[in-house]
């Protein structure tokens, strides 16, 4: 499905802000080039053994945060995660059990 011009101009606004007028024939392209960019960077950063994304923690704070949410009677996330330093939502995921997604991608 085509994407609007105005669609294109809103996902790629940041990229023009210097830019006095947008017109219509370089919204695409520009986008196209910094979505290039930005995949052969975090490619090349793959490709050098950089891990991406946030660090995990610690498995052992990981176990006593899981520990602390099998109490009974226990306090609620927010207390919890001021308790051992995290953030309220590293408790959150934490505190759910991974499930499987529930669609599946069709083989090819």
């Amino acid at each position: 499905m085509p994407q609007t011009l105005a669609a294109k101009r809103k996902r790629c606004s940041v990229y023009m802000i210097g830019a006095s007028r947008a017109n219509a024939n370089q919204v695409g392209p520009l986008c196209a080039m910094i979505a290039e960019r930005v995949r052969a960077g975090l490619a090349r950063a793959r490709s050098e053994g950089k891990r991406l994304g946030r660090p995990p923690i610690a498995l052992a704070l990981e176990k006593r945060i899981r520990e602390a949410l099998a109490t009974p009677g226990r306090p609620g996330v927010r207390v919890i995660a001021k308790q051992f330093g995290v953030d309220p939502g590293t408790v959150q995921r934490i505190s759910r059990p991974f499930v499987a997604p529930s669609v599946v991608a069709a083989a090819p």
